[in-house]
Formats: C-alpha cells, structure tokens, sequence
C-alpha cells in the first residue's frame, strides 16, 4: 500500500498498482520527476537471498509512480520511464549536482546505478 501522511496524523491508504505488487520493494525514493511540484515515488526491490525451496523475489525491473494530483499514483512503464534495474535494489537515495538532479540506485554486489532527472 502506500500511505500518504497528511501531517496531522491521518493517513490516506490505496493500494500499489499490480506491476508494483509483483516483487518486493526494498527501497523508495521520493522526489517530482515530472517538474510538476508533486511527490512522485521511485521504486526498487528484488531478494534473492531466500532458502532454494521459497523461490526468489525477483520481478522487479524498478518502478516510477506519478502522482496525478489527485492522491492516485500511476505506474509507468519502463520503457518510458527509463529505469531498468536488475537484482536486489537496497537503497535509492535523490541527490542534487551542479548539472541538475540525479537519482542513485545501490544494488547488492552491483555497481550503483545514476538516473539523470530529465526537465
């Protein structure tokens, strides 16, 4: 679910959409991708680390949500969205540079991952 906090102490629930649902989430960062002065929402997830006969937590290619403005959050693609990760995503962390907005992406036993926030 996600549960918006209306600073008062009263939540807001909805479910995550579907595609979200299909893996774990590990990590999430919070920042507007779409220059629109909303809160979208920047997923991660996967565990692989499970015993062999529980599976893995594997579907995960990332995931952007977009807030509408209207307390919804739609799921983009990530063909559009241009966020591709595979494996076991710990940690997505917002960071600013001198050349605009980037997003980090930390993965076990991976290379970290950097997302240039496009205007």
């Amino acid at each position: 679910i996600i549960a918006e906090n209306d600073g008062k102490g009263h939540f807001t629930i909805q479910p995550l959409p579907y595609m979200v649902q299909l893996s774990s989430i590990n990590a999430i960062a919070t920042t507007d991708i779409n220059n629109d002065n909303k809160t979208d929402l920047i997923m991660g997830g996967n565990m692989i680390e499970f015993p062999p006969q529980f599976g893995r937590l594997d579907g995960s290619y990332g995931h952007v949500l977009i807030n509408d403005g209207k307390g919804d959050y739609k799921w983009v693609e990530p063909k559009q969205s241009g966020v591709s990760l595979k494996g076991a995503v710990k940690e997505i962390k917002e960071i600013n540079t001198k050349d605009g907005k980037r997003v980090i992406v930390l993965q076990n036993n991976e290379t970290p991952v950097l997302y240039k926030i496009k205007k």
